[in-house]
C-alpha cells in the first residue's frame, strides 16, 4: 500500500502487540524468550487486519512503511520522482490481473467500498470516494468485482507499473490472467524466466518473445492459450494515475 504519514496509525499496531504480549512496556517485550516472542509473532499476525490488503495484522499492518530514513516515501511517489537506485540494470516487474481476488473483504454496500477506501486515506472527501468508484465500470450490484479491482491497483497493479515506468527500456513486465493451466505453458514461461535471471545483461537473454517494457508499454500476458504479447492494460486506464494523485493529496492523509 502506497502509505506516507504512518507514525500515528502505527500506534495501534504497537498497542496490539504489547497485548498480545501480555506486555505493557518496550522494556518488557525485549525481555521475552524467543519462543514467546514468537507465540506473539502469530496471535499479531492472525488479528483482524485494518489496512485494506498488503499487510497482515492489525491497524494498517506490519510492511514496509516510509520511516524517514530508509523508506523516505511510499514508493510509488519515490518512483515518479526518480528517487531510485539508477544502476540496476534489468527488472522484471508482474502482477495477476486480478490479484485483489481472495485478498479482499466482503463488500456489499458502497459505504462498506468507501470504508476500504478510507483505509488507505483516511481523510478521502465523498466526493474522492466517488471518483474512485468511477474508475471501475462494474455496477452497484457488483460492488465485490469493485472492491477487488481496487485492491488489485492499489496494492498490486500499480506498483509494478511504477516499477516498470521508472526503469523502462531496462524492465522486462509480465501479467498473468491465469495461472499457467498446462505443463507446457509453465514450461514456456519458466524458459523466459530463465533467460531473464541465468543471461547476461546486453547479451541474449532478452527475445522477441519477452520485449522490453519501453517504448510502448509492452509486456506479455500469460493466458488460457498461453504466453501473449501485450500492452500493459495499466497503461491504458487512468487509474493509476488518479490514485497516485489521491496519495500525493495531503490533506487525503494517505
Amino acid at each position: 500500500m502506497p502509505r506516507r504519514n504512518v507514525t500515528e496509525r502505527r500506534q495501534e499496531v504497537y498497542d496490539q502487540t504489547l497485548h498480545a504480549a501480555n506486555c505493557s512496556s518496550l522494556s518488557c517485550l525485549r525481555d521475552l524468550s524467543p519462543s514467546a516472542l514468537a507465540a506473539t509473532n502469530k496471535k499479531v499476525l492472525d488479528l483482524p487486519g485494518g489496512s485494506g490488503g498488503g499487510t497482515l495484522g492489525p491497524g494498517i499492518g506490519i510492511g514496509p512503511f516510509p520511516d524517514g530514513k530508509y523508506l523516505l516515501d511510499a514508493v510509488p511517489v519515490m518512483l515518479q520522482q526518480g528517487r531510485y537506485h539508477k544502476n540496476i540494470q534489468a527488472v522484471m516487474s508482474g502482477n495477476m490481473a486480478a490479484e485483489g481476488l481472495g485478498l479482499t473483504p466482503e463488500i456489499s454496500t458502497y459505504e462498506g467500498f468507501a470504508t476500504l477506501v478510507r483505509r488507505l486515506v483516511p481523510g478521502a472527501s465523498n466526493a474522492t470516494v466517488q471518483h474512485i468508484r468511477d474508475m471501475y465500470p462494474y455496477p452497484d450490484s457488483q460492488l465485490q468485482l469493485v472492491a477487488n479491482s481496487w485492491t488489485t491497483d492499489i496494492v498490486f497493479a500499480c506498483n509494478a507499473r511504477a516499477v516498470a515506468k521508472a526503469y523502462g527500456n531496462r524492465t522486462q513486465r509480465e501479467g498473468a490472467e491465469f495461472p499457467g493451466l498446462n505443463v507446457s505453458h509453465a514450461r514456456q514461461f519458466q524458459l523466459e524466466v530463465l533467460k531473464f535471471t541465468a543471461g547476461k545483461f546486453k547479451q541474449n537473454n532478452r527475445t522477441d518473445n519477452w520485449p522490453f517494457y519501453a517504448p510502448g508499454a509492452k509486456m506479455v500476458n500469460v493466458t488460457a492459450e498461453g504466453i501473449e504479447q501485450s500492452v500493459d492494460p495499466w497503461a491504458r486506464m487512468p487509474n493509476c494515475e488518479i490514485i497516485l494523485k489521491t496519495v500525493m493529496d495531503k490533506r487525503n492523509g494517505a
